[in-house]
């Protein structure tokens, strides 16, 4: 598995191509709610207060889309922002980034949400300044993956930004240190969720 990593990363920069000189000029479009409506993923729903109402920091963020070269399947890997209380006050709420996946039969026309990717995951990492033990979350967000063949077998490569958000503090007290990019292989996008990973990044992150 281990040697597959360099070819996996090979890849997934050879998925995005360079643009050639005579490609035609972008077409410009105006991004109001009536021409571009909001996704809508069955299965899944924006973040929302205990109270029902949406959460200041939610959506459905950050997509790529990939056909699967096996059939005629669509895969939609996104960024789920959400907010989540912390059983204190009214204010008591930490925001988070999960990465969710979802697929479309359809040609797109229509999705539904196949799995949480990768969620958000409890952690614990020292602060620089202090030394002091923090407790909180790494989020996982700006997804991308795309198929690929590695040594003669069809693979799926991912790739994900994580970073360590404290409890206390939050993102405004974000460390940047724990900033890290996660390379992982599998023979599917739903096999991306628990795949061997390698890191780029600080030491932190390692």
């Amino acid at each position: 598995m281990t040697n597959r990593f360099p070819r996996a990363f090979l890849a997934l920069l050879l998925a995005c191509p360079a643009a050639a000189a005579d490609e035609p000029k972008a077409v410009q479009l105006d991004c109001t709610p009536e021409a571009f409506p909001a996704l809508a993923i069955e299965g899944d729903e924006v973040s929302r207060y205990s109270n029902g109402k949406p959460a200041a920091f939610r959506g459905f963020a950050d997509p790529c889309v990939r056909r699967d070269p096996v059939g005629d399947v669509l895969w939609l890997a996104y960024s789920w922002p959400h907010m989540e209380h912390l059983g204190g006050g009214p204010r008591d709420y930490a925001v988070g980034v999960e990465t969710h996946l979802a697929s479309s039969a359809d040609g797109g026309k229509t999705w539904e949400r196949a799995q949480v990717l990768w969620p958000r995951t409890a952690a614990r990492f020292d602060d620089p300044k202090t030394g002091a033990i923090r407790d909180g979350f790494v989020s996982h967000e700006v997804p991308n993956f795309v198929p690929c063949t590695i040594d003669g077998t069809p693979s799926w490569v991912g790739v994900r930004l994580d970073y360590f958000l404290a409890r206390e503090g939050n993102y405004k007290a974000r460390n940047n240190a724990s900033f890290c990019l996660r390379l992982l292989v599998a023979s599917d996008p739903r096999g991306l969720a628990d795949a061997p990973r390698i890191t780029l990044g600080h030491s932190m992150s390692a």
